[in-house]
């Protein structure tokens, strides 16, 4: 599994992978985006892989398969842009299943996260009024969605602010 610094796994995933260390691999479906500094997040119900890199599991031994019938900046362009993770995978001859739980936390706001900095998140938008309308009726959307940390989710997913 490859890690992004600043997001976070469930205290379960190693025994889960433990536990069905035949299967090829997983893909992350469900988790959660933690707001850095306000200690709020928002559930992802479905395609959390689409929007987090830590959000895919591949047995090692498969990854050796695939490296061996391609070229290593193939392998690296398909496992940086996650989103297509799954499907390459899947190409190569693999199924990857879903994780049957919330499986990771992905940090947003703290600065250092170039796609999810509130600010690129803008440019993205556009800067017509439409775009901003539709930008600040999402964040509002996430912010009465979302729900306060506690001492469960802490402990699950080892919850902390990068700032402190």
């Amino acid at each position: 599994m490859l890690m992004d610094a600043d997001d976070l796994v469930s205290n379960s995933l190693a025994a889960f992978v433990n536990q069905h260390e035949a299967e090829p691999g997983w893909y992350i479906d469900k988790g959660f985006e933690y707001f850095e500094g306000e200690g709020q997040l928002f559930p992802i119900r479905k395609r959390f892989y689409g929007k987090c890199g830590s959000s895919h599991i591949v047995r090692f031994d498969i990854l050796e398969k695939i490296a061996q019938t391609t070229s290593l900046s193939d392998m690296h362009h398909r496992f940086l842009h996650h989103q297509d993770v799954r499907k390459f995978v899947e190409k190569q001859g693999f199924s990857l299943s879903p994780l049957p739980f919330s499986g990771a936390v992905y940090i947003t706001n703290h600065g250092d996260n170039i796609w999810a900095s509130q600010g690129v998140l803008l440019k993205r938008y556009g800067q017509t009024p439409k775009a901003f309308a539709l930008f600040y009726l999402r964040k509002f959307f996430k912010a009465m969605a979302s729900r306060k940390k506690n001492d469960a989710l802490v402990q699950e997913y080892g919850i902390y602010d990068i700032a402190s």
